[in-house]
């Protein structure tokens, strides 16, 4: 094409939507018609910032003028540095000062290491602030919440004031990998109660109930349609989820799933007592490093008909062996297996006659031979290099 000048508008958005903002810029003042796409509104509705060096902290300008019309944000920092952690926090605090507004989707991702005893309270005052505002009448209601790699301590004042002023949330995740888990059930029941429209939860078991699970039974709201739970070390002091609580839960929600996981820091004895059949596990994460035999086998009896993928972390043995062929034999539906330890070749084979899906779909780690790469297994990275 000869005239670049006068190419269709909606090519040249989805152009500059896969340039960074400074590329953008610069495509911006190659003539006048560039230069009023790069003001449309919905050039800028789905925008991300990346804070890695001082001069990153330039890219907020651009809040002023197009913040309004941002409608999905992410953030990403290398919180290492405190110019990146003060960048993040004042387009966060610019965000809940703009009107009106119409941010529906926030992401923050640290990429960097925290700094030695670093509680992250400037994040979370910030968080408190942009939630708060969503009271304000020419702001958007924020939908979708996902803090999964924000590693700092989350408290129930964060979470009372996101349920108390965005009741249209429909998404929210709070597996942050922080140590200590210090929201309680009765945040989340409140956030239950008060967000009618929420349908995906992921949280630690800490901050679990069965009071919680019972509100998720309620008529007049929109059903569940994926609820993960992690078991740490907190499990210990907790009491379990009854049987009875679960199976109001899955008899009201027959086409919910569940993410049922259990860390290396979560007592071997209560994962037994967590696995209850009468959850709906369509996912099952047994990342615990001991040997779980037993817990497998706990799967394949009581998830055979729901579970789908299975990420296990453990130590080899015979029976292990075992135990993995008898899951392919009972679980159909089932179309990932994540092992992370060294297993028979016949073993391996046998699985993957058993669910060619598995062999099909390439979403499995099983290995018989050691590879340079294992020395730096880790469950969770779901993939070899």
């Amino acid at each position: 094409m000869e005239d670049w000048e006068n190419l269709p508008e909606h090519i040249l958005v989805n152009i500059l939507q896969m340039l960074t903002l400074h590329e953008r810029y610069n495509a911006s003042r190659v003539c006048k018609s560039w230069n009023e796409t790069f003001q449309i509104p919905s050039l800028w509705q789905t925008f991300g910032f990346d804070f890695n060096i001082v001069e990153d902290g330039r890219r907020m300008k651009c809040l002023t003028r197009y913040g309004c019309h941002i409608k999905n944000l992410t953030i990403l920092l290398n919180q290492g540095e405190e110019f990146n952690r003060a960048n993040a926090c004042r387009v966060l605090t610019s965000f809940a000062r703009t009107t009106p507004r119409r941010l529906r989707s926030l992401k923050i991702e640290f990429t960097g290491e925290n700094p030695l005893f670093y509680a992250g309270k400037e994040f979370t005052e910030a968080l408190r602030m942009l939630f708060a505002s969503g009271n304000v009448s020419d702001v958007a209601k924020l939908v979708t919440i996902n803090l999964s790699n924000l590693p700092v301590s989350f408290e129930q004042p964060l979470i009372d004031t996101l349920s108390s002023n965005n009741h249209s949330l429909q998404y929210l995740n709070i597996l942050n990998k922080n140590l200590i888990c210090k929201v309680p059930p009765t945040s989340i029941l409140q956030l239950v109660k008060h967000c009618r429209q929420l349908q995906e939860l992921h949280l630690y078991s800490r901050s679990m109930s069965d009071e919680v699970l019972l509100a998720f039974t309620e008529e007049d709201r929109k059903p569940l349609r994926k609820l993960s739970m992690i078991c740490r070390r907190e499990e210990k002091y907790l009491k379990n989820l009854s049987s009875e609580a679960w199976k109001s839960f899955s008899d009201h929600l027959p086409n919910m799933r569940v993410t049922l996981g259990f860390d290396h820091t979560c007592p071997l004895f209560k994962i037994k007592e967590v696995m209850k059949p009468e959850i709906l596990v369509s996912e099952l994460r047994l990342e615990t490093f001991s040997l779980i035999v037993e817990e497998i086998n706990i799967a394949s009896q009581s998830y055979s008909k729901t579970l789908q993928k299975v990420v296990i972390q453990t130590r080899p043995s015979a029976e292990l062996n075992k135990a993995l062929i008898d899951l392919a034999l009972s679980c159909p539906a089932l179309e990932s297996l994540y092992v992370f330890c060294l297993l028979k070749k016949e073993t391996i084979d046998a699985v993957l006659e058993i669910r060619p899906k598995i062999k099909q779909s390439d979403k499995y780690i099983l290995k018989h031979v050691a590879e340079p790469w294992m020395d730096s297994w880790i469950a969770g990275v779901e993939s070899a290099p």
